[in-house]
């Protein structure tokens, strides 16, 4: 049952997004393991914008399709269902995403596609930059205000880890969905390099 966030092979799906080189592959004896990234550097990476591809419930599509999702015929998903993932992985991805605006939206589609009361987990990866910027020794209330963000789409924090050059954050999911936020109502999510008008930017 796609549901019930097992692939057809009886394993949790992990969406990891913004793969690069897979690293998750060779836990696929334990997950299904469904990676994608805008430029994929192996051809188990599937090519993908997370910002844009949709999301909807499972079922929905052709019943000829896989039920993890729809491709086009180069491998690139058209679709990814609702409320099926175990677990969604953003590694150095967020610090990297253009706008405020846009990291909100990734978190927010990140709680659409995992499964609801707290059998989702949201696994997040970022550098030190984030909160400091170039200034290594003052770091500004970044990872404060995510928390306030990404927990009003239905998350709730579970664990921290300051590693030496990375934040580690690890959230579960609670409730259904990501609360009243739709699509384009995300909250903001800024990082250190955003600048002092960072809440101009789109």
């Amino acid at each position: 049952d796609s549901r019930g966030g097992d692939s057809p092979g009886g394993k949790p799906t992990l969406v990891d997004v913004g793969s690069c080189w897979d690293y998750f592959r060779r836990h696929e004896d334990v997950f299904h393991v469904v990676a994608l990234d805008l430029e994929p550097r192996r051809p188990t990476v599937l090519r993908c914008d997370f910002l844009n591809v949709r999301i909807g419930d499972p079922g929905l599509e052709d019943a000829d399709v896989d039920a993890d999702m729809d491709a086009d015929m180069d491998g690139s998903p058209r679709f990814l269902p609702r409320n099926v993932a175990g677990a969604v992985v953003m590694s150095l991805v967020l610090s990297y995403v253009p706008t405020p605006r846009q990291r909100g939206e990734m978190v927010r589609r990140a709680r659409e596609v995992l499964m609801d009361d707290g059998r989702g987990v949201l696994l997040i990866v970022t550098p030190h930059s984030t909160d400091k910027g170039h200034c290594a020794h003052k770091a500004l209330p970044v990872l404060k205000e995510w928390r306030a963000s990404i927990e009003s789409m239905g998350f709730e924090r579970v664990r921290y880890e300051r590693m030496r050059s990375v934040h580690c954050l690890a959230f579960r999911t609670v409730g259904e969905g990501p609360g009243t936020k739709k699509a384009g109502e995300a909250p903001p999510m800024r990082i250190a390099f955003d600048g002092p008008d960072w809440e101009t930017k789109s």
